[in-house]
């Protein structure tokens, strides 16, 4: 689960599944006020499964599987997915932009 890189408490499901729809840049902490940012290794992990799933969508459209079969295979790797950045997230309470290296 997400801590705070300030107060180190943990954030809930609804303050993470919060973070995880916004826009903004940073989320405050519901505990302490500090705003929190996403690490740039997260967004990098975040990125390759948001890549990768729709390469694991294919893989049953072309074995010949029915449309039921396809709906709910990328149903379950989409919930598999959000369910795993939700419990993996990082956060820091220093924004880490693209320009920061490497």
């Amino acid at each position: 689960m997400a801590k705070c890189q300030k107060c180190g408490r943990e954030w809930r499901g609804a303050a993470i599944i919060k973070r995880y729809i916004t826009l903004k840049p940073d989320v405050e902490c519901p505990h302490c006020g500090e705003s929190q940012y996403l690490t740039k290794k997260y967004r990098r992990r975040s990125l390759l499964s948001v890549l990768l799933l729709p390469l694991l969508i294919f893989i049953p459209i072309f074995a010949g599987f029915g449309l039921f079969t396809v709906l709910f295979t990328l149903a379950a790797i989409f919930s598999a997915i959000i369910g795993v950045q939700l419990f993996t997230i990082e956060l820091s309470n220093i924004p880490e932009t693209r320009r920061d290296g490497a």
